[in-house]
């Protein structure tokens, strides 16, 4: 017979301190339980992943800046690229398509890791639902993975389990 999660999706304050760093890095919670799930490849692939869409972003932003845009658009002008932008606005482009692909397969790898886990705890749900709610309340999935794992250890190890904080 299949269990339910021991906390709902919006139960991320059960445990505050790894909701906060879920919230400010996703990829620290993505690591922790792909590693306590035994798919250390897979967690190490998200941290990575998360850093490439991070970084991809700030780049991408940052070619922006060295274009004329923001400078037409204070004056109230619409914008028109001048031929010093082009490189900028390419440079923009392709990181704008890598942070794009990054948060893509980031979000497929917590899909991943979520469907992996209910098949090991044998927990109601399926495909659709774990695609859904990774995609759309990526940081309440991770945290709701990270204290139902908490859970079903302390009712592995009995009295002697220690809160993994």
């Amino acid at each position: 017979m299949s269990k339910e999660w021991a906390h709902g999706i919006c139960g991320c304050f059960s445990n505050v301190p790894w909701c906060l760093v879920t919230c400010c890095f996703p990829c620290v919670t993505s690591y922790k339980v792909g590693t306590r799930l035994g798919l250390t490849g897979l967690a190490i692939v998200s941290v990575i992943v998360w850093f490439v869409y991070f970084g991809s972003g700030w780049v991408g932003d940052w070619a922006l800046t060295q274009t004329s845009f923001r400078t037409q658009l204070d004056a109230g002008k619409e914008y028109e690229p001048t031929e010093e932008d082009q490189p900028w606005l390419l440079l923009y482009s392709v990181f704008a398509v890598t942070c794009v692909a990054g948060l893509l397969i980031f979000l497929t790898i917590v899909w991943k890791m979520r469907s992996s886990m209910r098949d090991r705890y044998d927990i109601e749900g399926d495909c659709c639902s774990d695609c859904i709610c990774s995609c759309f309340c990526t940081e309440c999935v991770l945290c709701q993975m990270y204290n139902h794992m908490d859970v079903e250890e302390s009712v592995t190890v009995g009295h002697n389990y220690i809160s993994r904080v």
